[in-house]
């Protein structure tokens, strides 16, 4: 599946009539697993002792995952409209529990300055709580890139 994904996205990007014009180039793809040491948020009531509700040891953190895709939309030479992508989630012994998305979606406007948007919306599954309220971050801003290897 992995690699079906990567030839298709690699079908997508092309180089328009010989330039330096690409257009919905990928620039990274990653599948991540993780073991969750602590995990602390106020909307469940799960805490890293576990709680009692799913019989004796608790209710416990156990493991994440996460899909990362970046690309840029569209790229000419030093310059490029991209969009990066983190889709994540994180289960106890029981279930999944959180899920969430976070993506920066901006431009690079030259080697050492970037332009910004960055979004993170984290959502607690199955817990009775104000579904409105939830954590949530949202900026933007501008990045002075000081040193960075292998920008294309």
């Amino acid at each position: 599946m992995k690699i079906l994904l990567a030839i298709l996205l690699s079908l997508v990007s092309t180089s328009t009539y010989g330039a330096d014009y690409y257009l919905l180039e990928p620039s990274y793809l990653s599948m991540e697993y993780y073991k969750i040491d602590n995990n602390r948020d106020e909307y469940l009531r799960i805490n890293d002792e576990g709680s009692s509700k799913y019989g004796e040891g608790g209710e416990h953190w156990v493991y994440g995952a996460a899909i990362r895709l970046n690309f840029n939309l569209v790229r000419y030479n030093d310059y490029s409209l991209y969009l990066s992508n983190r889709v994540h989630m994180a289960a106890t012994r029981c279930c999944v529990r959180q899920v969430g998305w976070e993506y920066e979606f901006g431009t690079h406007l030259g080697k050492h300055i970037d332009a910004f948007w960055y979004h993170h919306s984290q959502h607690i599954l199955d817990q009775e709580r104000v579904t409105s309220r939830f954590p949530l971050q949202n900026f933007y801003g501008i990045r002075f890139i000081l040193i960075e290897q292998g920008r294309k």
